[in-house]
């Protein structure tokens, strides 16, 4: 999520989500289901930085 952070904070959301999607998916993963996509893209176009924690 950094990269794709350090790439589009700031950008509108239309070009923030083709972009997560991609580097989400990139190494094989699923895409990323809604609204976890749209909310996430919406948060690094306002410049929040997504954390992933592992629910175990």
């Amino acid at each position: 999520m950094d990269k794709v952070f350090e790439e589009c904070s700031g950008r509108p959301v239309d070009e923030v989500r083709p972009l997560l999607t991609r580097h989400w998916t990139a190494d094989g993963g699923n895409p990323i289901p809604e609204p976890h996509l749209t909310q996430w893209a919406t948060a690094i176009s306002q410049g929040q930085r997504i954390v992933l924690q592992n629910g175990g």
